[in-house]
């Protein structure tokens, strides 16, 4: 350990000049410029990676690699996903550790891979959109003048065209598309996103300091309502001059999934403004443009028939099966306690194009999932080789547990590897001394470290105290092991488990959570303390004795897609059970921003119920819908405050 290195874990992080040479941004980058044959040598960032320890130069090829858009974001479903997958099995084999699952013969330990279905997708199989004006038929091209949406069923339909406006059936000032008579049996309707706007392009129903759209803009409403009406097919666009960024592409199948009873029976299809637009003219009477009519619709409800055009839609969409693999390897242990467990994992998958889970509604772009595992794959990658080096060295007679090193995928659509792992285990619970989960460690910030389920054994808090302090980091406990990551399944399993997390922050589930930004000494930091306790508890000769920390009803609390609500901040830690929720981070324009509360308040009540933790507050979330007020009590520079906070709907799902 040289002294850049050195320096770097007595501040607890490296200083900015340490980082503005990581980037290659200080001034000393154009060192070497006039002799090419010698600028590689004299880089700042190859100069950096020279000094620190060479641990940290393989972590940082771990994260660039994962990181890398040749893995497209991770997501199960991709081929970046199954590269990401090779890419973990490849250092398992390098590094000597044994495969962990039987293979399609159900021979034992042959294979590195343990196979599932991920939630499906919806796969567009079939679909067309032809207009007929005057005896012409034209026939519009998929992903250039339309998509088949995630909404739509199974089914063709043709007919004559009808305006809906917005689709709405009660909006805002008694505002609705339609009479109490109105009837759209065997009609084709083209309908307008959001709701009427104004000079702006923004709601005529919100002010400035609340949520952008109303729910009336929900996709949901509008389908339903020209469906119920008898509506064979519906044409959705987005009406020029609004004020959102969704109108600057068109939606498909993915980026508006749809389950169960939130699909149609019938076709649903975007359509582009400039399709759109030339359709209106040809079969309105009157030649009014899209524009026009959506002036119409801004100011009255009502639906206008369109007779100059027939239209034929359809649409075929199948639930596509998603296979993905958990992948596991075995480090075997030695004498009396080798048929016991210790389990080191984190998860590889991510959120892909965003296309779910992005928190900014950057639908189709690269989520490259930095932090977001690649912090805690790297750091499972580095701990197997470490303790594989360790116990190549345990002498003769020694006793020490098997490590079983895991990759989930999956987890971002709802812990679904390590669930998968738990429903089909190769270990039973009585096995399993411990779980170690690594997610997100890669943002380690003034040396802190967030340090999940010491509550889950007893005595596993005092167990693990001498370790962390000489670790050198700022660790905050919780006792708790459920949590959004993948520890909370073995927890439900019946297994004590640790979390290690440094953090969320602004690119947490968004495009900018790229491999560079990982504090790459500060990961290797977290990553060499859950080696160390992953020995301990390998060499212990006792087991740790199972506790629960809550109700396990109340525990599961409510899935992500139950919430339907957007608070808009960034919690200090997801398991404090301190009586309230730190606020770490507000989202600029979210609900808790335009009520006024800041970074460092602590969130106290939620309509006079006491919110005692994350956990405990996701129930109250869930329980709203977007439009909602509620008091909220925080407690702001020691006084204790209440805001009222309109609830607004997530990004994108408008």
């Amino acid at each position: 350990m040289n002294k850049p290195y050195r320096l770097c874990l007595s501040m607890r992080t490296c200083s900015v000049a340490g980082l503005s040479l990581w980037l290659g941004l200080a001034s000393g980058v154009q060192a070497g410029e006039d002799d090419p044959i010698n600028a590689a040598s004299s880089a700042p960032v190859a100069e950096l990676l020279g000094q620190l320890d060479e641990d940290v130069r393989q972590y940082d090829a771990h994260i660039m690699t994962l990181s890398n858009p040749f893995f497209e974001g991770r997501a199960p479903g991709t081929r970046g996903n199954e590269l990401a997958a090779e890419y973990i099995e490849f250092w398992y084999r390098k590094i000597g550790l044994a495969p962990a699952f039987p293979d399609a013969d159900d021979t034992p330990n042959a294979s590195y891979r343990q196979s599932f279905s991920a939630p499906s997708e919806l796969k567009v199989t079939q679909e067309r959109l032809t207009i007929g004006v005057d005896g012409r038929m034209l026939e519009l091209t998929p992903g250039v003048d339309f998509n088949t949406l995630g909404y739509a069923g199974n089914g063709e339909a043709s007919g004559s065209l009808a305006f809906v406006g917005y689709s709405i059936d009660e909006g805002g000032d008694g505002y609705s598309s339609y009479d109490e008579d109105t009837d759209l049996e065997g009609k084709i309707v083209i309908m307008l996103r959001f709701e009427p706007f104004n000079e702006q392009g923004t709601s005529q129903w919100t002010d400035a300091s609340g949520p952008k759209w109303s729910p009336n803009a929900g996709l949901m409403g509008k389908f339903k309502a020209a469906a119920a009406r008898g509506a064979s097919a519906i044409i959705f666009v987005c009406p020029p001059g609004v004020d959102d960024d969704r109108c600057g592409r068109l939606e498909d199948a993915r980026s508006t999934r749809a389950r169960g009873p939130m699909r149609q029976e019938i076709p649903v299809v975007m359509i582009s403004q400039d399709a759109a637009d030339e359709l209106l003219k040809s079969a309105d009477a009157k030649g009014r443009s899209l524009a026009d009519l959506t002036s119409l619709a801004n100011e009255n409800g009502g639906v206008i028939d369109l007779p100059g055009a027939s239209v034929e839609v359809v649409t075929r969409i199948e639930k596509l099966e998603v296979l993905t693999d958990n992948i596991g390897g075995i480090l075997a242990g030695k004498g009396n306690l080798a048929d016991e467990y210790v389990i080191v994992g984190g998860h590889y998958d991510h959120v892909g194009y965003g296309y779910f889970g992005s928190v900014s509604g950057s639908v189709g772009q690269l989520h490259p999932g930095g932090d977001d595992n690649a912090s805690g794959t790297s750091g499972v990658i580095m701990a197997a080789q470490w303790l594989k080096q360790r116990y190549d060295n345990l002498p003769d007679g020694a006793n020490a547990r098997s490590i079983l090193f895991m990759g989930f995928s999956a987890e971002e659509s709802g812990l679904n590897g390590s669930k998968y792992y738990t429903q089909h285990p190769t270990l039973q619970p009585s096995e399993i001394a411990l779980m170690i989960n690594m997610d997100m460690i890669g943002r380690l910030r003034e040396g802190h470290v967030q340090l999940g389920g010491v509550g889950t054994a007893d005595g596993l808090e005092t167990w693990l105290e001498p370790m962390l302090a000489d670790s050198g980091l700022d660790i905050g406990m919780q006792k708790s092991g459920t949590g959004p990551s993948d520890h909370a399944s073995f927890y439900r399993y019946g297994v004590p488990v640790l979390f290690f997390f440094t953090g969320t922050h602004d690119d947490y589930h968004t495009p900018g959570d790229m491999g560079w930004k990982v504090n790459r000494v500060g990961a290797i930091q977290v990553a060499r303390l859950v080696t160390r306790v992953a020995e301990a508890a390998a060499d212990r000769t006792e087991g740790f004795d199972f506790t629960p920390t809550s109700d396990p009803q109340a525990r599961r609390g409510p899935g992500r897609g139950s919430i339907k609500v957007r608070f808009g901040i960034r919690p200090g830690s997801y398991d404090d059970e301190s009586g309230g929720v730190l606020v770490e981070g507000v989202s600029e324009d979210g609900s808790a921003d335009l009520a006024g509360i800041q970074d460092g308040d602590v969130l106290l009540k939620w309509n006079g119920k006491t919110i005692g933790s994350v956990q405990a507050w996701m129930p109250m979330l869930a329980a709203h819908k977007p439009g909602d007020e509620v008091v909220v009590t925080i407690l702001h520079d020691g006084k204790k405050i209440d805001k009222t906070v309109t609830l607004q709907a997530p990004k994108g799902t408008r």
